[in-house]
């Protein structure tokens, strides 16, 4: 029911001509539910790595997290479990194969789409332009963030990754408009990547 509900709320977005939510992403998305619900293994066509490179991938979907745009899926050809963008899939078929797995468990995914169990609480304070950076590249943050107690501010407050992964790079993209309240860590990390940076210029 909850897959349903969610379903229902993203074809009401497709009425509202949202570009991501209409036909094409929920074709996707309608074919990953229905091949986790049979356990059968789908072909992710065209699917566009980092690199540049278009692949089909056969594998077994087993989570997937619309609002973080991912899949988590035992990727058959290389016999690993890995984490897909649903925006770099050209289209999703869903085979005959069941899986030849299973008993996958998935992988805790913060607000910067990074997937690692190993998570820690940060506080940050974002004025106007780093909230709006934030909650417009990582929508899912938008249930993190508050109002503070200073007019124009608000405070962050999530588990992400222990390595800091894309939490880092939003804080030095907008040093002027963040304020890191805690953890020590990531203050220290930080300032590791701020030394890093200004030997380059040396």
């Amino acid at each position: 029911m909850y897959i349903e509900g969610k379903l229902a709320n993203l074809y009401n977005f497709q009425e509202l001509g949202l570009r991501a939510l209409r036909r094409p992403a929920l074709d996707k998305i309608d074919n990953l539910n229905l091949a986790m619900k049979e356990r059968k293994s789908v072909v992710l066509k065209n699917y566009r790595s980092n690199s540049g490179t278009l692949k089909d991938r056969l594998v077994e979907p087993f989570h997937l997290d619309v609002e973080l745009d991912t899949l988590q899926a035992f990727d058959i050809e290389i016999r690993e479990t890995r984490h897909y963008k649903l925006a770099r899939i050209e289209r999703v078929e869903v085979t005959d194969q069941k899986w030849q797995g299973g008993g996958y468990i998935a992988e805790k995914t913060d607000v910067f789409r990074i997937v690692k169990n190993e998570q820690v609480m940060v506080h940050l304070k974002l004025k106007a332009q780093a909230h709006n950076y934030l909650t417009e590249q990582y929508p899912k943050s938008i249930s993190e963030i508050h109002p503070s107690s200073e007019p124009q501010t608000w405070d962050f407050e999530s588990k992400v990754n222990k390595d800091f992964l894309g939490l880092s790079n939003f804080i030095l993209a907008n040093t002027e408009h963040v304020e890191i309240v805690y953890p020590l860590a990531l203050k220290e990390h930080i300032k590791e990547k701020i030394k890093a940076f200004l030997s380059k210029l040396e």
